[in-house]
């Protein structure tokens, strides 16, 4: 079993708050989906092997990273490139065709948690104006997605 916590779109305004921390330092990894270059920074600097991350619009950036966990195929995107400020279509394309199980995005500030296709699309909307991040835990080679909020 492997936890994962996924956050998106701190903007600079990731909430460091005890409850926070806590959840990621018990997590066995974290992923940042984009737009906080310094909030990536800090998880980087803090938790040294334990974060993956992808650029945001506002980053300046794209790309994309598929990460395999137990033998779940993840896909992490910010989802820009895929306008899925529009529909869901392109990305949970691009997932199937990279083969992964889940398509984790940001952008939208939405929570969000969806299966289309065989794909569970996952946005764990914005930590730093929501307050909302996902918690993830893989077991048995199914991912078991959870919107918090802070």
């Amino acid at each position: 079993m492997k936890t994962i916590a996924v956050m998106s779109d701190s903007h600079g305004r990731m909430p460091i708050n005890e409850r926070l921390l806590q959840v990621l330092d018990e997590c066995d990894n974290i992923f940042h989906l984009g737009d906080g270059l310094s909030d990536i920074d800090f998880l980087v600097r803090s938790y040294r092997g334990k974060v993956e991350y992808v650029y945001g619009n506002c980053d300046g950036g794209t790309g994309d990273k598929v990460v395999e966990i137990e033998g779940v195929k993840l896909l992490l995107t910010h989802g820009h490139s895929y306008g899925v400020k529009r529909d869901l279509h392109a990305l949970s394309e691009a997932a199937k065709a990279l083969g992964c199980d889940c398509a984790l995005y940001g952008h939208t500030h939405t929570p969000l948690i969806k299966t289309r296709e065989s794909v569970t699309l996952i946005n764990p909307g914005s930590i730093g104006y929501g307050g909302t991040y996902c918690y993830i835990v893989v077991t048995g080679k199914k991912a078991h997605a959870k919107i918090v909020q802070l």
